[in-house]
């Protein structure tokens, strides 16, 4: 093992400099962890295969001691990531992730077609519930983009998540919810 690694994995329209991100590398680093938040290809307009090509290319082999952290899209990237390994990690926090999202995350045409192949690719969630020792996933009450109760219940039944529901945090990003930090995520690290 080459020590503690954690990596974070960004949303649709997200920067890995934006948001809390900054705030967890730290918070990581703090903790002993070589942490690296990646800048994922065309995160406007993104394309499943390059985002998962570019997490395999980062993270290399998988270590049992690692912790995968993902926002929203980057939940997805790393769900579908998992899917195609076979080496277990500690932990995977899912961030906003969701199974399916509101009308309101999709308001233009070329936003269904983005989102199609991610909707549309399964994902073999009985192989990637034995990819992690725990699965946690962070939702907030007022997501305007994540359907809590469906997306809630979709990772309790499919991963075994431990569900934990912060209230008035958006989509847990600056602009939608005010986060710069989420203190509750130093629980699991």
């Amino acid at each position: 093992m080459k020590g503690k690694r954690a990596f974070i994995i960004h949303g649709w329209t997200g920067r890995n400099n934006k948001d809390w991100f900054p705030w967890a590398l730290e918070e990581l680093k703090k903790r002993g962890y070589k942490a690296s938040a990646l800048m994922m290809p065309n995160p406007d307009y993104p394309v499943m295969a390059d985002w998962l090509q570019k997490i395999k290319k980062i993270i290399g082999q998988l270590e049992s001691s690692d912790i995968l952290i993902g926002h929203s899209m980057g939940c997805q990237a790393i769900l579908r990531y998992l899917d195609q390994q076979n080496e277990k990690v500690d932990k995977v926090i899912l961030v906003a992730g969701w199974e399916v999202l509101s009308e309101e995350a999709l308001p233009l045409p070329e936003d269904h077609e983005i989102i199609k192949p991610w909707y549309e690719t399964p994902i073999d969630y009985k192989k990637v519930k034995r990819l992690a020792n725990i699965f946690i996933a962070l939702f907030s009450d007022n997501d305007p983009w994540v359907p809590l109760d469906q997306n809630k219940s979709a990772y309790q039944q499919k991963l075994g998540a431990r569900i934990i529901v912060e209230h008035n945090k958006g989509h847990f990003m600056k602009e939608v919810g005010g986060v710069t930090e989420i203190p509750i995520l130093l629980d699991f690290i």
